[in-house]
């Protein structure tokens, strides 16, 4: 989970008894590809705790901030640094509606709680 003292991580707010906006913040080095994976897994396990089986994304966005990072050897206070890196950063925030009963075929934004969560737990590296 994210906190005060450490930003990155994922959030959760309960906005009705079924829906939950569910967020995860990447750092630096965190790509968007597992932003998102860390979401969804996040998505799936929420489900799980609250005892539905399936959930549909009602909602979804990525935003992604830059700041540039002077680069390479230290140069004399008076001159500007030779080069400069992107650090990217991004931030995924769904909707979910939790549901009960069985996961609806040829719906493409519901997801199969357990499936996902078996699917993706070994992508999953939580902090020590």
């Amino acid at each position: 989970p994210s906190s005060a003292s450490r930003p990155y991580g994922y959030a959760e707010t309960q906005l009705d008894v079924n829906r939950a906006r569910v967020s995860f913040a990447g750092n630096g080095e965190t790509s968007r590809e597992t932003v998102e994976t860390y979401l969804l897994y996040r998505a799936a396990e929420l489900t799980l705790q609250r005892g539905f089986d399936y959930f549909v994304v009602a909602d979804h966005s990525v935003e992604t901030s830059s700041q540039y990072a002077a680069a390479g050897p230290p140069v004399p206070p008076i001159m500007p640094p030779r080069r400069y890196r992107e650090i990217s950063s991004h931030t995924a925030v769904s909707d979910i509606i939790m549901h009960r009963g069985v996961h609806p075929l040829g719906v493409t934004n519901a997801y199969d709680a357990r499936t996902v969560y078996a699917n993706l737990a070994g992508r999953i590296s939580r902090p020590h």
